[in-house]
């Protein structure tokens, strides 16, 4: 009877590259080059750094029975709010955004 072994172990375990490389490896030729192809795109059209600023003060924030009787698109800032985000705004502008360009999304 002879003996079962159990496989070598690696020391560590795979990186997330290896992981993709390996997962490319088992494509046929022509979907690697397309995968290849994304990838090179996908790096090209996105940012390189993503800046998230929340709204300032809103009704809501002072009143949460506000969202009982009202949509979110229709609650409105309070004037602290609305002092809120132009000081984040003034503070992107001068710190941040003013030598980069940038895409703003206007949510309200």
């Amino acid at each position: 009877h002879g003996k079962l072994s159990n496989p070598p172990s690696r020391s560590h375990s795979l990186t997330q590259d290896e992981q993709i490389q390996q997962i490319a490896n088992g494509l046929p030729p022509a979907r690697r080059s397309f995968q290849r192809a994304r990838s090179t795109y996908n790096s090209r059209i996105m940012p390189n750094r993503v800046i998230m600023v929340r709204h300032g003060q809103s009704e809501g924030n002072i009143n949460e029975n506000v969202y009982a009787s009202k949509p979110d698109n229709l609650i409105q800032l309070t004037k602290l709010g609305w002092e809120q985000a132009r000081t984040a705004g003034r503070a992107l502008r001068n710190q941040i955004l003013e030598r980069k360009k940038s895409k703003v999304s206007c949510h309200r």
